[in-house]
């Protein structure tokens, strides 16, 4: 297949983006360990030409020719299904099985860091500010996720086994419950969120 272009000098336009996204898709497959993320590139750029192809043929299924409009869009396509892929994955909402269930609840503590809680929880805002949050809050924002409530055990179990992995790995401490009568007048259990794994960046999965 042809690759035209208006321009006269060096390699095609078409050619020249496709071959950037291909020593894209290498950079971010080298970037992480995590092995989700390494697989959404791996076969991104043969994907990408795939798509460029069959826009050439239905442009003209004679002379079929990729130009740069065709390998534009295809890039373009091929990054918004990562992107789509990467924020389920980020969300949880991806698989089943430990991993899934600590990027879920990875994905809701994060959400309770930036956002207000609704006064049906009964949490204090303090609570939030101080990046503390109550075991009540995590259950009923989990209960109803499949990694969660597929768990042979029950998703109540599944929250505890789940919480205690990310006790063990450093990213939360259980708060001692005087401290929280005391500072909250909250008598529940709770967790504060010392930090939250970057799994773009590697870090370990559940």
């Amino acid at each position: 297949m042809r690759i035209v272009t208006r321009w006269s000098f060096g390699l095609p336009r078409g050619a020249e983006l496709l071959r950037a996204f291909d020593k894209r898709c290498d950079h971010r497959v080298n970037a992480t360990d995590d092995e989700s993320r390494r697989q959404m590139w791996n076969r991104a750029h043969l994907n990408a030409l795939k798509v460029a192809s069959l826009l050439a043929v239905a442009d003209n299924h004679l002379f079929p020719t990729v130009t740069q409009a065709h390998a534009d869009w295809a890039i373009n396509l091929i990054l918004r299904n990562i992107a789509n892929m990467a924020q389920r994955m980020d969300g949880g909402d991806v698989g089943e099985g430990d991993s899934a269930r600590e990027r879920k609840l990875v994905a809701v503590l994060n959400h309770y860091r930036l956002t207000p809680v609704p006064a049906s929880y009964k949490v204090p805002d303090e609570m939030r500010k101080a990046n503390i949050v109550p075991t009540s809050y995590l259950s009923v924002r989990t209960s109803q996720h499949s990694a969660f409530y597929n768990h042979k055990l029950g998703s109540n179990w599944a929250l505890r086994d789940t919480l205690r992995a990310m006790v063990e790995a450093g990213y939360l401490m259980e708060v001692k419950k005087d401290r929280l009568v005391e500072a909250y007048s909250y008598h529940g259990q709770a967790y504060r969120i010392l930090k939250t794994p970057n799994y773009e960046a590697g870090d370990p999965k559940g």
